[in-house]
């Protein structure tokens, strides 16, 4: 499983503005550009201690990376300028994570 540690890791003394490009052995190599979109974590409880039928959870906790085939051309602007902003929102949370973490002293 990969985490956010490994994320965080990976990410270390990369420039803020490198590109982020998807590959894989088995599918994202498409002739259509691929653009991540979105990336967030996902935490939530099902309420009255009910739980998922395929899990048996009661809730979920994990952090995603949503990438789609892009609408639009990757040359276009608009595209690079809202992809970019992404990014510094990313990073940013990445540095208030570890900001978080030594402030608490490396506990989780």
């Amino acid at each position: 499983m990969f985490t956010v540690g490994d994320l965080r890791k990976a990410l270390e003394g990369v420039p803020d503005n490198l590109e982020v490009k998807l590959s894989s052995d088995s599918g994202v190599d498409q002739p259509y550009p691929v653009v991540v979109q979105n990336a967030h974590r996902v935490k939530y409880e099902l309420p009255d201690g009910k739980r998922f039928d395929d899990t048996g959870e009661t809730g979920v906790d994990y952090f995603t990376i949503y990438a789609n085939y892009a609408e639009e051309s990757p040359e276009d602007e608009q595209a690079d300028q809202a992809l970019q902003e992404l990014m510094d929102h990313f990073h940013g949370a990445l540095d208030a994570i570890g900001k978080a973490e030594e402030l608490l002293g490396g506990k989780e």
